[in-house]
């Protein structure tokens, strides 16, 4: 097992053994520590949740549930020893984490890259990778920053890709890979991924498809419930709102907790953007936004929309309303629009949109 780092190639033993050849640095020292524990055969281990949606939280896991995750993602999509995983994502969290993981039950290659906006940038000439995970501001920022790194990509299996919404300046520009690539659906306590949707090529998915042995089903509420080897056949519950279609493929509608409550009329956040985002892609345009809820005297709440300005964008806040109006119901359409210079991110790559909102909130 060769592993990558910093340019530099180094077997097993020797990234084990912290050679002098090896940097030190926070990133280094995390991964060594996850691969010297997995070695010692430990069975017990635990994974902070993401925090997007609440407190993070450590969830436990056995070593059975890993390898069962792992072999999960090797098998569908043909990973085999000597293959080469990168892996530019933290594995202080499960997407990161899991990375590592398949690449250590296996024997694959692993191609480190501390997580960064672009991890791309700086990577060399004639380096090839197998399989890799990005969350979408990574991608998006390789596309549009560094177009000459796409040749790395479409040498891949596939790409894998989640930790939030896919914004449509992402949708216009994602069929310039060859490689597929899918978007995953996923949490913590599933050890990532347990249903996909290619999102490029000439036939993208509609809707997503459940990995082999996942079974799914909804509660009183529409929420998923899902249960798989992987959870040990323990049915997890969320607060994920989705439609099970007859072929037992799924859309995924929003969250229970991001639910508007406009004049009576009940708008799920996500849904509406991903439907704002369909409407900008089949129009051409390239506008990286999110929705959020405002307090309204009449309506009781009201639906708002923070639009990330660029150079390249040249639709004011009248045209977008009228574009969005051509498509969505009269009050899913933002009541209004505010403009910044650029959004704020979690420390995973999320949108932090309480905070991108607070630097804005004088526009109110």
């Amino acid at each position: 097992m060769i592993i990558k780092y910093k340019n530099e190639d180094f077997h097993l033993d020797e990234f084990l053994e912290n050679s002098t050849r090896l940097p030190e640095d926070a990133y280094y020292d995390l991964v060594r520590q996850i691969i010297i524990s997995w070695k010692s055969r430990n069975e017990n281990f635990s994974l902070k949740t993401s925090g997007s949606t609440a407190e993070p939280k450590l969830i436990p896991f056995t070593r059975q549930q890993l390898i069962l995750s792992a072999n999960q993602t090797i098998d569908y999509f043909g990973l085999k020893s000597g293959d080469t995983l990168f892996c530019c994502l933290s594995p202080t969290h499960a997407a990161g984490f899991m990375m590592l993981i398949r690449s250590l039950v296996i024997g694959m290659n692993l191609y480190l890259i501390e997580p960064s906006s672009n991890p791309l940038k700086d990577i060399e000439a004639g380096n090839k990778a197998d399989f890799a995970a990005f969350i979408p501001l990574q991608l998006i920022n390789i596309l549009e920053q560094t177009p000459e790194k796409i040749s790395f990509l479409d040498t891949m299996k596939a790409i894998i890709l989640g930790g939030g919404i896919i914004p449509s300046g992402l949708l216009n520009k994602i069929d310039l890979i060859k490689c597929p690539v899918y978007e995953t659906f996923g949490m913590t306590e599933t050890l990532t991924h347990f249903a996909l949707k290619r999102i490029n090529g000439p036939h993208p998915d509609k809707s997503f498809r459940l990995m082999p042995g996942v079974e799914i089903s909804k509660d009183k509420k529409d929420c998923l419930v899902v249960k798989s080897e992987v959870t040990l056949q323990r049915e997890v519950a969320t607060n994920d709102i989705i439609h099970i279609n007859p072929d037992n493929t799924f859309d995924w509608l929003g969250r229970t907790d991001q639910t508007i409550n406009s004049g009576g009329y009940k708008i799920q956040i996500e849904s509406t953007e991903n439907a704002i985002n369909k409407i900008l892609k089949n129009a051409g345009i390239e506008l990286n936004s999110f929705l959020f809820k405002v307090e309204d005297e009449k309506l009781g709440e009201r639906i708002e929309m923070m639009v990330e300005k660029t150079d390249k964008m040249l639709m004011n806040d009248k045209e977008i309303k009228e574009l969005l109006k051509k498509s969505l119901h009269t009050y899913e359409i933002p009541k209004k629009i505010h403009f910044t210079a650029s959004f704020e991110f979690t420390s995973l790559g999320k949108i932090d949109k309480r905070k991108t909102i607070s630097l804005v909130k004088e526009d109110f």
